[in-house]
């Protein structure tokens, strides 16, 4: 059942205002292919100014109005003066139309006026609706960055519990580690070459090269990584190696002197010398003695 002329402009005016402009024709042109009396005519030209001024055509908003308030005005002209009445404005009309310049340039200011106020409105309009986009531009940029900040938060404590547990396993390594070279320093101690080394150092023997390959063999056996963090550091010869490894064993300052026929000074003075091969620092020597056996047990 079609649809009466009223309810055609209501219907395209709805579909206006929701922006869908191909619905909003339709109902407008249907209006169009039905009869319609005055009253319809003068309010179907008037949504469909409105429609346009929606959609942004402005010059046909402006023609569709000016057709309405001439509508208008002769709608009120025709229903609110009697015959009589008309018949007297007729005749002042008759007269005045004498001075047509002058009653055109009233006319078009009247129009002139009620344009510029039907536009006005047309304006705040839009900007109302501009601001009201611009809020909701705002409201989602803030939406898109709380959730940006979210994940960013979510990564950042995912990192962080990745490096607490890689800090516990190597903290759990070292611990290991650190266990298994104490166990391996005391298999050494329990070696026969450790009681030999041990006994020659109180001047109750003497020490041979072979004795010398033998803990070095013993070294390899249980703290194979001694030897690499040695040679990695600088090429270190073999009468050295021998003094890192006495004191890898503990062994004090005279032991060691005695062991490798030299005398006490002598052997602080290699050891200054191998704390700075090692560690590349200018310290006093007793710190340097000092650091460097802590520098060698921590191997």
């Amino acid at each position: 059942q079609p649809l009466c002329c009223h309810d055609n402009d209501l219907y395209a005016l709805l579909w206006a205002q929701r922006n869908q402009k191909d619905s909003a024709y339709h109902y407008l042109k249907a209006t169009a292919k039905l009869p319609t009396d005055s009253n319809n005519s003068q309010y179907h030209r008037y949504i469909e100014a409105k429609v346009n001024a929606i959609f942004g055509n402005h010059e046909k908003a402006y023609e569709l109005l000016l057709e309405y308030i001439h509508q208008t005005f002769t709608r009120l002209v025709n229903n609110t003066v009697m015959k009589e009445q008309r018949d007297f404005v007729q005749r002042q009309l008759d007269v005045t139309m004498a001075d047509k310049d002058t009653l055109s340039t009233i006319i078009i200011a009247l129009l002139f006026a009620l344009g510029v106020i039907l536009t006005w409105v047309v304006v705040m309009q839009y900007r109302k609706n501009k601001q009201m986009q611009l809020q909701l531009d705002l409201l989602r940029k803030a939406k898109e960055t709380e959730m940006r900040h979210r994940a960013e938060i979510t990564a950042g404590q995912a990192e962080n519990e990745e490096l607490r547990n890689a800090n516990k396993n190597l903290l759990d390594e070292i611990a290991i580690n650190k266990c298994n070279q104490t166990d391996a320093l005391q298999c050494i101690k329990l070696s026969d070459i450790f009681n030999k080394m041990k006994m020659a150092a109180q001047g109750k023997g003497e020490i041979s090269s072979q004795d010398w390959n033998e803990l070095y063999l013993l070294f390899c056996d249980n703290l194979p990584s001694f030897e690499q963090v040695l040679k990695n550091r600088f090429p270190i010869s073999d009468s050295d190696f021998n003094l890192c490894m006495l004191i890898k064993l503990g062994f004090p300052p005279t032991e060691i002197a005695t062991l490798i026929n030299k005398d006490k000074s002598t052997v602080s003075a290699i050891r200054s010398r191998l704390y700075t091969q090692l560690i590349g620092q200018d310290d006093p020597a007793q710190a340097k003695t000092k650091a460097l056996d802590e520098y060698i047990r921590s191997i």
